[in-house]
């Protein structure tokens, strides 16, 4: 039996398998005829398990190029089958015609068919301008020609434990450590990497600026972060890189556009207290 190794390209177009996935070997040695055959690797109560099911399994389709599948498949049928079976007692349960499952059901398709549309809206949009992509690239210096690592040493607490006036005379992280052990207020203390790309530009320049050791406070509701950086590295991005994520970033953009203008042509109704 030849075996099927993982082409060193995308099995994955609009959501639906290739066709030379669809080749692999059979996976049961032994068959008599009594036991499934063709594109039915398995049965399990009567319902079939299909070649084509375990092929579109997350780890076979997304096994690095090379991979040779007869070797997954195997292990990847048992899972199934493990699934399909809990799957049986579920519904004898009447698991399925529970609300909670219809609309977490009915989610997932949306989730599913909207990340569908919008990947082809970013293939479809024109290649933006060079004016463009250099615009975005001058916009966004902390994901490109800036761009930056840093060592976080940063301390999470509830805001009505965390007063401006307490906090902005103490000097170092370990001051605000000390300040809310000595006033009883409970907090959380790590260490984080923070990536500047991620990161809005404002706020890197904030971090890129201050001293090594000083605390920063920052407000997010009812959780205040006091951050304070312990370490940068810097790790400029290629220029070919640059171009590619711009490229990349300004098509998501214009795909976005198009839902603003779908958004605005749909018929919406909000029930009274529901804000737009």
């Amino acid at each position: 039996m030849p075996k099927f190794v993982v082409p060193a390209v995308p099995l994955m177009r609009h959501g639906f398998i290739l066709p030379s996935l669809l080749g692999v070997g059979m996976l049961l040695a032994g068959c008599n005829k009594s036991a499934p055959s063709g594109q039915v690797v398995a049965t399990v109560n009567g319902k079939e398990v299909t070649r084509y099911e375990l092929s579109v399994e997350p780890a076979a389709v997304n096994a690095p190029p090379g991979t040779d599948l007869d070797t997954l498949l195997p292990g990847l049928l048992n899972s199934v089958i493990d699934r399909k079976v809990a799957v049986q007692e579920a519904k004898k349960r009447d698991f399925d015609k529970r609300p909670d499952y219809i609309a977490r059901i009915a989610r997932i398709n949306e989730t599913m068919l909207a990340e569908d549309l919008f990947n082809d809206w970013t293939r479809e949009a024109p290649a933006p301008t060079e004016p463009e992509i250099r615009a975005f690239l001058a916009a966004n210096p902390q994901a490109f020609a800036n761009h930056r690592v840093y060592t976080i040493d940063q301390i999470s607490v509830a805001s009505e434990g965390a007063r401006d006036d307490d906090l902005k005379p103490l000097m170092t992280i370990g001051d605000v450590a000390g300040y809310l052990r000595g006033h009883s207020q409970p907090f959380g203390r790590s260490i984080v990497t923070l990536d500047s790309a991620s990161l809005n530009p404002k706020f890197d320049a904030a971090l890129s600026s201050q001293p090594r050791g000083n605390p920063l406070i920052l407000r997010n509701g009812p959780v205040t972060n006091i951050v304070s950086v312990v370490e940068v590295r810097d790790e400029p991005v290629e220029m070919s890189v640059q171009r590619e994520a711009a490229i990349a970033a300004l098509k998501r953009k214009k795909a976005a556009e198009r839902l603003v203008a779908a958004r605005k042509a749909a018929q919406i109704k909000y029930a009274t207290g529901y804000g737009k």
